[in-house]
């Protein structure tokens, strides 16, 4: 859902010039930006759950690799400088 609101993201700027009632608060570009990181790193655990509900019986051959593949984005993750994005994740 959040990923498609990044097509809409023109159009918030547009709407609170043309529609001065607009009352609430538009995403800045930080968090434009963070919402874009926050997507990018929970695609991964996505993909890992488009392949376990598509398929009856996931063999390891089939999931060990994302599994690693989220262990280490979380390892990452967590050791992320950018502590703003630490505390959402």
């Amino acid at each position: 859902m959040l990923v498609s609101a990044f097509s809409y993201r023109e159009v918030f700027s547009k709407f609170k010039t043309q529609n001065p009632s607009f009352k609430f608060v538009l995403p800045s570009d930080l968090d434009w930006e963070l919402a874009k990181k926050i997507c990018e790193k929970l695609k991964v655990f996505h993909d890992v759950n488009e392949l376990f509900s598509g398929r009856k019986y996931p063999t390891i051959n089939l999931f060990f690799r994302y599994i690693c593949d989220a262990k280490v984005a979380l390892i990452s993750w967590l050791l992320n400088e950018n502590k703003l994005l630490g505390i959402w994740l």
